[in-house]
């Protein structure tokens, strides 16, 4: 029977393993980290550390952040800095954890948005110091945006759809200081037969011209939007009977004119129907008059304006 190894005699030496300074180790693993790691003093935000990493995302040398003073506060965008610093100051006094989002201005002067991750840190001597990981995610900020503006425009004009209008309409009928509210109701003349003729990718066209001669015609504080085929919507805020009369006849004017398709220039019309918000008018009914005035307005002819104004709002123009 062959003889089991001696496990003493035939143990293999161990090899020592090279010994590595603890701050050489540290900055290794930060080295691999996506982000800023970065450290601060408590009481005046002078950073003590701040990683290579800094380099890369912002174009930095940590050498500035260490030896500039208020480095951090000074970048910070000018609407983001009050909150953030107020958000570290609570932090400080209350020696807990805080997430931030904010924008920081890199070295080419653009701005990028970070999330920072700070924890308050109390020494053996009870003085406080920060560390963080600030993280880029200005790309995922750019997506929520573009979420944001898909879910509240049309993709073919660009314009508010109709559950963003009927929100603004109603968040304006609830602010005292934008009351009353007026709406205009615009709906193209023979769309659906201009459709049937020329196919939708000229009735899209046609769309989109439109939607930008209205939004050239109304003025900065108007919401324009498309609700749907050929109909769009004006939400006009502290509306008069003069200045709701005057904008319906910009718009009519904007919309009328020749659209060049290829070699087939197309004439358009619209009917515009109006209306102006009385006292505890609900954004549904407000619509509702609008687009039964526009109706009204197609019935009596082409470019016809109708309307259904509230006759207490003073008849001046607001421009």
């Amino acid at each position: 029977m062959d003889r089991l190894p001696d496990a003493a005699g035939d143990r293999q030496p161990a090899r020592a393993l090279p010994f590595v300074a603890a701050d050489e180790r540290f900055l290794d693993l930060v080295r691999l980290v996506p982000a800023i790691v970065w450290e601060a003093d408590g009481e005046d935000y002078r950073m003590t550390f701040v990683s290579e990493r800094c380099r890369d995302l912002l174009g930095y040398e940590p050498e500035a952040w260490l030896t500039e003073p208020g480095f951090w506060e000074t970048h910070l965008h000018p609407d983001d800095r009050i909150a953030a610093i107020v958000a570290a100051d609570e932090a400080i006094e209350g020696v807990s954890d805080t997430r931030l989002e904010y924008r920081f201005r890199a070295a080419d002067g653009t701005y990028r948005w970070f999330h920072d991750a700070i924890q308050v840190v109390r020494d053996a001597g009870g003085a406080r110091r920060l560390v963080g990981v600030m993280l880029d995610i200005t790309e995922q900020k750019a997506l929520e945006e573009r979420l944001a503006h898909a879910a509240s425009h049309d993709s073919l004009t660009g314009l508010r759809n109709r559950a963003e209008l009927l929100a603004t309409a109603s968040a304006l009928l609830a602010d005292a200081a934008a009351l009353p509210v007026g709406v205009l109701f615009i709906d193209l003349d023979g769309f659906k037969a201009l459709n049937d003729r020329l196919g939708h990718q000229a009735g899209d066209a046609v769309l989109r011209v439109v939607a930008a001669r209205l939004a050239g015609a109304v003025r900065g504080e108007d919401i324009v939007g498309r609700i749907g085929g050929d109909e769009f919507v004006v939400v006009v805020p502290r509306a008069t009977v003069g200045g709701v009369r005057a904008l319906a006849a910009r718009t009519r004017r904007s919309v009328l004119g020749e659209i060049s398709l290829g070699d087939a220039p197309l004439a358009v019309t619209a009917s515009i129907g109006t209306a102006i918000s009385s006292p505890g008018d609900s954004v549904d009914h407000l619509f509702d008059r609008a687009d039964r005035a526009m109706y009204r307005s197609k019935r009596r002819g082409r470019g016809v304006p109708g309307s259904r104004p509230n006759r207490r709002a003073p008849a001046t123009s607001p421009g």
